[in-house]
């Protein structure tokens, strides 16, 4: 159950954010993407704040790669926030940044040694082919 509401927040929570992200840059009331990114660093700090009980201090190679993590956060973002002002349609914007899971499976099985499957690559080989429907016209 508890897995199920997990999935469901990554879900809803970034098929949401990715929306508004592209609203707050095109919508009434458009806001400057500096504007944008100040306000996402009060959104993070107000959910750092609520986390803080867990957090393990310290310096390590692994606390390095957390500070790298939200530096790529940033700048994907941010190329999101350009993307979106440019006039790219959130139905072909969302899909191909989304392509993102895909990176991801390559890097576990380069780095991670996870193994590849035939039901990982045809995932994959699928969520590229949705993609080139959802933004392929004619």
């Amino acid at each position: 159950m508890k897995t199920a509401l997990w999935f469901s927040t990554c879900v809803f929570g970034w098929g949401i954010a990715v929306f508004l992200m592209t609203y707050v840059t095109r919508g009434p009331g458009r806001l400057s993407l500096g504007t944008i990114l100040v306000y996402n660093l009060i959104g993070y700090s107000i959910a750092i704040a609520a986390l803080a009980r867990h957090v393990q201090p310290g310096w390590s190679w692994n606390h390095l790669l957390a500070v790298l993590i939200s530096v790529l956060y940033v700048a994907a973002n941010y190329a999101y926030y350009q993307l979106s002002q440019a006039g790219q349609e959130v139905a072909v914007l969302a899909p191909l940044t989304g392509l993102y899971v895909v990176v991801t499976v390559l890097l576990g099985l380069a780095l991670l040694h996870e193994t590849m499957t035939l039901r990982k690559g045809l995932g994959m080989a699928f969520a590229v082919a949705a993609v080139i429907l959802l933004v392929w016209e004619r």
